[in-house]
């Protein structure tokens, strides 16, 4: 069972949180098609009317509960180098793909549409979670750790994109000495 998400404030927030949480455990039980208003209003205790005010796809609200746990759990370290930060986001970001949660998510992802709204949400969940992984690239460039010119947004990519391999194509264990040696990789090429 996936870990819970946690949101302050009031009955809305209760109930953004039980969707989430219902519609995690659906995604990690039987994957995107698990996932219909009706199995995720029965689990989550509310009427599916709740949900079709709130999304206009079942695919919507999937996105949002992914961003809600991934926001939850891989959260960005200050750890004084850039190496030091990216081991640490990459190691949160092993053990949610490593979860029923995290592999479900990427099999929702392949399943998505490329409709016009669902690719605005996607580009918008992104641009949500650049903010919280920007400060990572803005110590790094003030310790004088980053090059001038280099691409932050492929940096990223480099060491998150190996992870997605590793779990995706060469199925391997993301284990931390691998970690390690992708994060101080990326690291010597932000230096230059």
């Amino acid at each position: 069972m996936p870990e819970k998400v946690r949101r302050p404030g009031g009955r809305t927030a209760d109930v953004s949180g039980r969707v989430a949480d219902a519609t995690l455990a659906l995604l990690a039980q039987g994957g995107f098609h698990a996932c219909t208003f009706q199995a995720v209003a029965a689990a989550a205790g509310v009427n599916r009317s709740t949900l079709y005010r709130r999304w206009p796809t079942e695919a919507a609200m999937v996105l949002d509960a992914i961003a809600a746990i991934v926001d939850a759990e891989i959260v960005v370290a200050d750890t004084g180098s850039l190496a030091g930060d990216l081991r640490a986001a990459l190691r949160r970001l092993a053990a949610f793909l490593d979860s029923p949660v995290g592999r479900a998510s990427i099999s929702a992802a392949l399943h998505l549409e490329a409709d016009a709204a669902t690719l605005a949400q996607r580009r918008r969940l992104w641009a949500r979670r650049w903010t919280a992984i920007a400060p990572v690239f803005a110590r790094a460039r003030a310790r004088g750790e980053l090059a001038a010119g280099v691409d932050e947004a492929a940096l990223l990519a480099a060491g998150a994109g190996a992870l997605y391999f590793r779990v995706i194509v060469s199925a391997e264990p993301l284990d931390a000495r691998w970690i390690r040696t992708v994060a101080g990789l990326v690291a010597r090429a932000a230096g230059g």
